[in-house]
């Protein structure tokens, strides 16, 4: 009579307790250790051991600005380099990790981007939206506080002209965030 008991119960322990631990699994307030609204001191002092200021800030789109960055940062091998963005108050508004030959042409960074891809879906499931173009491919991942962005934009113009560029990009929700 008592483990006929003790199975329902345990499924009903279940069911009320296994959706607050996949709500809490679910979000991000910022990229590894920085929070969104940190200051450039703040970001500087939690990944001491590993970012710079930058000589010369990196403009976003307006008015948001690069001035910290992790020159080499390592995922599956690869190097690649963060930036951080902060706003027009000097709030962490932003990540975007790009890897760190995001110039040169060529079918490595579709690679990438399908490694990123693979990684991030293992890590967060299955992208919220994607994007699949003749020039470009768009995963996004989207969390009550933060949106996670993975971009590959490409063409070829002829010979001497071509894009290729990957982008994984960190930030709170906004309207601007939420676009695919």
């Amino acid at each position: 009579m008592r483990s006929k008991l003790t199975v329902p119960l345990l499924l009903l322990l279940l069911l009320i307790v296994a959706p607050v631990f996949a709500e809490e699994a679910q979000d991000l307030d910022g990229w590894r250790a920085a929070k969104w609204g940190m200051t450039e001191s703040d970001v500087l002092a939690v990944f001491a051991s590993e970012a710079v200021l930058l000589k010369q800030p990196e403009r976003f789109k307006d008015p948001m600005v690069a001035t910290v960055a992790i020159p080499k940062y390592e995922i599956q091998s690869t190097e690649y380099r963060v930036l951080f963005g902060f706003n027009a108050k000097g709030a962490l508004s932003l990540v975007q990790i790009a890897p760190m030959d995001n110039i040169t042409p060529g079918a490595w960074h579709e690679v990438l981007f399908g490694s990123l891809d693979n990684l991030l879906t293992e890590k967060y499931g299955k992208p919220t939206s994607t994007k699949d173009e003749r020039v470009s491919r768009i995963r996004v991942w989207r969390f009550p506080r933060t949106v996670i962005s993975l971009t590959y934009l490409f063409a070829d113009f002829g010979t001497m002209k071509r894009i290729d560029l990957l982008t994984l990009t960190y930030q709170p929700p906004s309207k601007e965030a939420d676009k695919p």
